[in-house]
């Protein structure tokens, strides 16, 4: 009986070993917690930004938020910046407004001033878009209130 000992053990450990894998092979795998997020294409034409600003444009004149006036002129001036390949992180944007991608959604937002004191709180604002089929869309608006030191 000794002499079975040492070749029993070393099989008991393989087939011990072997059990998490046999049971985890019949379970069905687990569903995901969270579908991965599916970034919006980038508009790559100016054009496609053109028509971005036009309904942006017609939202404001329609809807006359606080101090629209200032920035629908702001808006009608700036020039068209497509998104530059060579610098990671670059946006396009029309003058000061750059269109980003928020919570899973494109948001054209106004880039606030560099304030002058510091702490102070910028203040991005903005409109969040959907694109339908070949036209753009208001959904809804941007806001957000940045601390900065």
């Amino acid at each position: 009986m000794e002499s079975r000992s040492p070749r029993i053990l070393p099989l008991v450990c393989m087939l011990w070993a072997l059990i998490p894998l046999a049971c985890a092979s019949s379970r069905p795998d687990p569903v995901p917690s969270t579908q991965p997020e599916r970034r919006p294409t980038q508009p790559t034409t100016a054009e496609e930004l053109e028509a971005i600003r036009a309904v942006v444009l017609e939202y404001y004149e329609r809807e006359k938020p606080e101090s629209w006036e200032t920035f629908v002129v702001e808006l009608r001036r700036g020039a068209v910046f497509l998104a530059d390949t060579r610098y990671e992180g670059s946006l396009p944007a029309v003058g000061n407004w750059r269109l980003m991608v928020e919570d899973g959604r494109f948001a054209l937002v106004r880039q606030p001033r560099v304030p002058k004191e510091f702490p102070a709180v910028l203040v991005w604002f903005g409109v969040y878009l959907v694109r339908e089929g070949e036209a753009w869309r208001v959904t809804e608006e941007y806001l957000l209130y940045d601390d900065v030191e």
